[in-house]
């Protein structure tokens, strides 16, 4: 934990501090080395109460912020792994390469702090993922409440729209390729405050057993006058610049 708030979060990181220094702050003459370290870790492993562990901080976190239990944003990341076991190769966009890698699922509340996290199966899907996040959510926020999963495009999936609806949760999500054109007189200019007042413009467009609103960018917050407020000329073809982004809730 001291190596955590030290900014050295792995047991190699014990290599880069003075073992005096940091044996003061645990009450010892010195600090263990990385192989003490290790022996150590392996040993609370063993016991397999990780999952706990997580989950009882999750409670406690949620307990002390629940103004940010309403939102649960999802994302998948991938680690590289540079250990001896033979692991499925992953693209890891850091350094835009396909190696060894291990795939972590996060899950975060409306703060952006994390909550949940846990190592997933090799190959796994973010739809297969989120099944296993909503039932984990749920069971922290209890049945009463309808929270939202927000997650990226990589999770959209009409079938598991359905399910997670049914279940009682609402979703915020990409669209899977170009988002269709609207015509500019669709959108419609709001205000909304996120810490501070700001300006975006949006479509609505309801079918089926879901909802699309295409969000457009949001201008500067400063930009707040009337004058703002007002439309660009529409493209020649139609298709106005806000058109960036698609948000797909589900209805029950």
């Amino acid at each position: 934990m001291f190596c955590c708030l030290l900014g050295e979060p792995r047991a190699e990181g014990l290599t880069r501090i003075d073992p005096l220094d940091l044996g003061r702050l645990l009450g010892l003459d010195r600090a263990p080395e990385v192989r003490t370290l290790r022996r150590r870790t392996e040993e609370l492993a063993a016991k397999g109460r990780s999952a706990r562990l997580i989950e009882d901080l999750a409670r406690r976190h949620l307990a002390a912020h629940e103004k940010a239990a309403g939102i649960f944003y999802v994302d998948g990341h991938v680690r590289a792994y540079h250990g001896g076991r033979e692991l499925p190769k992953a693209h890891v966009a850091r350094i835009r390469l396909a190696m060894p890698a291990e795939l972590d699922t996060w899950v975060a509340d409306a703060n952006g702090d994390g909550v949940l996290v846990w190592s997933a199966p090799p190959g796994a899907s973010l739809v297969a993922e989120l099944r296993l996040v909503t039932a984990k959510v749920r069971q922290l926020v209890g049945d009463k409440d309808r929270p939202t999963i927000c997650f990226d495009r990589g999770g959209w999936s009409p079938k598991l729209f359905k399910e997670l609806g049914l279940k009682g949760f609402e979703i915020i999500t990409y669209r899977k390729g170009p988002a269709p054109k609207e015509p500019h007189a669709a959108f419609k200019a709001f205000t909304f405050t996120d810490g501070q007042d700001a300006l975006t413009t949006t479509c609505s467009r309801t079918g089926g057993s879901r909802s699309a609103t295409t969000v457009g960018v949001a201008a500067s917050p400063a930009a707040r006058s009337p004058a703002s407020m007002r439309r660009p000329a529409p493209d020649p073809d139609s298709s106005p610049r806000e058109t960036t982004v698609t948000r797909a809730r589900s209805h029950t």
